[in-house]
């Protein structure tokens, strides 16, 4: 890609040197207006090696073991001092409560005095839906990072739905701004 911008200014100046006493003062402007759009549009299209930025948001976890990715439709909110945490990809949802949750720490998801739930939800009936609370279910939600701005943190659990069943959330991780 630079030899080509490279013969091209060559070419040009060619032209230029040749040809500067029989274009008028305004064609030549024109021409070295070109010029320099010319070589910004191939200097843009010309391939670099460095790697895209990272995403400032994510949602992401492994569902029974399959890969799943909410983060396309993830937020974080604190209201009245619960701090929510979701995402969702299709009818697809994670849903994370932390009553209290505006600090670091370990919420144990089992334990009636963390105040935190989480649910996983598959579909659009009730047995699509499975929970770990206090009530049933079990799990860990991890705020590693938390600030005026955003949150970040891990999650797993296991959760029961009304029929008995179960699903195993494992290896869920966020980074969500506020």
């Amino acid at each position: 890609m630079d030899s080509l911008i490279s013969n091209f200014s060559k070419n040009c100046l060619k032209f230029f040197n040749h040809n500067s006493k029989r274009l008028p003062r305004e064609n030549i402007k024109t021409i070295v207006a070109a010029f320099i759009a010319v070589s910004l549009i191939i200097g843009a299209c010309s391939s670099s090696t460095t790697n895209p930025p990272a995403a400032t948001k994510y949602m992401t976890a492994k569902v029974d073991g399959a890969a799943w990715d909410g983060t396309t439709l993830s937020s974080a909110v604190i209201n009245s001092g619960t701090l929510v945490i979701s995402g969702s990809v299709g009818i697809k949802s994670i849903v994370i409560f932390l009553i209290g949750g505006t600090a670091a720490g370990t919420y144990d998801l089992s334990n009636f005095a963390s105040g935190a739930s989480a649910s996983y939800s598959g579909g659009t009936t009730a047995a699509d839906a499975y929970s770990a609370n206090p009530a049933s279910g079990s799990g860990t939600v991890v705020i590693s990072k938390i600030n005026t701005t955003e949150v970040e943190g891990t999650f797993s659990f296991i959760g029961q739905n009304s029929s008995g069943g179960a699903k195993t959330v494992t290896e869920g991780k966020f980074s969500l701004k506020f």
